[in-house]
């Protein structure tokens, strides 16, 4: 499942899912909410980031997702359809930015989804509708799910399954989940707890 629940991947079959897309003509709307901030703007394509300029924050997200970098001003979306609106920041810089503004638009919100990362996304992308429309195709349970996560945008994930937030996580995701992990993301938090409570047995603790 990916780009905050637009996409599932079946890696055995290849078979790749997309939905609820949003209309690139709001790119132009996001600009001007965004005009004479220091942020760079990217578009996922197949196995390409196409982006305003080529700095070192688009390198980054390429070479995490093993794509290639195109830079086009991201114009030829404005006619077309795309999954989201990624930008990237400084931590310190869109923390500012975000104290000071606030976005409300019917045809897409916005949502941060790291320190340096904020999204714009169709209004009825969210992960826990996907994980929702997984569960249908694969027969399962949600409350026999069991998912982590770590900043708002995971947050309706979390309430619709067995939901464990990170213990780096956004504060907000405490409030709202039964479970946290006693390691952080960069202390293989995921790891660890599936190894305490799911796979030693021996230890005589469940969830």
């Amino acid at each position: 499942m990916g780009f905050n629940g637009g996409m599932i991947l079946d890696r055995d079959s290849g078979r790749y899912e997309s939905f609820y897309k949003m209309d690139g003509k709001h790119i132009k709307t996001i600009f001007r909410f965004l005009e004479g901030q220091p942020y760079n703007a990217h578009v996922f394509d197949r196995y390409e980031v196409h982006t305003l300029k080529p700095n070192e924050d688009a390198f980054s997200i390429a070479k995490r997702n093993l794509f290639e970098v195109v830079e086009d001003g991201l114009e030829p979306y404005y006619t077309s359809t795309i999954n989201k609106l990624l930008t990237s920041w400084k931590k310190e810089d869109l923390d500012k930015f975000l104290e000071t503004h606030s976005l409300s638009d019917p045809n897409f919100y916005m949502v941060r989804s790291t320190p340096t990362l904020l999204e714009f996304l169709d209004p009825r992308v969210t992960k826990g509708q996907a994980i929702q429309r997984l569960a249908k195709q694969l027969n399962l349970s949600l409350e026999n799910i069991l998912s982590f996560g770590d900043e708002r945008n995971d947050l309706d994930m979390l309430q619709t399954t067995t939901g464990v937030a990170m213990k780096n996580s956004n504060p907000l995701l405490f409030e709202y989940t039964n479970y946290k992990t006693e390691f952080s993301n960069n202390e293989d938090g995921v790891a660890r707890f599936l190894e305490q409570y799911i796979l030693e047995d021996t230890h005589g603790k469940t969830l």
